[in-house]
C-alpha cells in the first residue's frame, strides 16, 4: 500500500473513530451493536475503493 493510500485509510479511521465517540456520548447510551457496525460500514464504503477489506478496517480502527 503507498504511503497515501496508509494516509487516507489512516484519515478514514480517524473520522469514523471520532463519530462513534460522538454517537456513544448521548443519553442514554445507545446499544453498541445498533450504533457502530452502520458508522463503520459507512465509512468503509468510503475506502473500499483503496482495496481495504471491511476487516482490515475494522482492525485498523480498534478500538474506538
Amino acid at each position: 500500500m503507498t504511503p497515501a493510500n496508509e494516509n487516507a485509510l489512516r484519515a478514514a479511521c480517524r473520522r469514523c473513530t471520532e463519530e462513534i465517540q460522538l454517537a456513544m456520548r448521548k443519553k442514554p447510551k445507545p446499544n453498541w451493536n445498533e450504533t457502530v457496525p452502520p458508522i463503520i460500514n459507512k465509512h468503509h464504503k468510503k475506502i473500499e475503493a483503496l482495496g481495504v477489506s471491511l476487516l482490515e478496517f475494522r482492525r485498523q480502527n480498534w478500538p474506538p
